[in-house]
């Protein structure tokens, strides 16, 4: 990739466990990623140009998913996203999809889904 294209997969999830798994996967893959406790913690990045795909939990405390969707679209910000949720709902993917997500992934996790997808969106 030319240097000065974006290149970080951001992964924002307010579990720590999930996080640290997510970040093996995607790091024994050759992305270069960085992670997120929350949606804010993300927008306040000065780096988030530099963020080439999201990965990011649905279900978070003071902002969920679909709201970072919404704040970054709000921003300007078009960022290849994938949403991750224990509970899918069609209304719920549907607006990630209009507002930018690649998809909707489902807990548990499609671990091999998940490395093609972040490839794609990473590309």
């Amino acid at each position: 990739m030319p240097s000065g294209m974006p290149n970080i997969v951001a992964i924002i999830d307010d579990d720590g466990d999930v996080r640290d798994v997510l970040d093996a996967l995607l790091e024994s893959a050759g992305h270069t990623v960085k992670t997120y406790t929350s949606g804010q913690q993300l927008l306040d990045d000065p780096e988030l140009s530099d963020v080439a795909c999201l990965v990011v939990d649905q279900k978070m405390p003071e902002m969920t998913g679909l709201d970072l969707l919404r704040r970054l679209d709000a921003k300007g910000h078009t960022i290849p996203s994938l949403l991750i949720t224990g509970l899918p709902d069609p209304a719920v993917r549907n607006e990630a999809l209009a507002l930018g997500a690649i998809d909707l992934l489902t807990k548990p996790i499609d671990f091999e889904r998940l490395l093609k997808l972040v490839a794609y969106a990473a590309n």
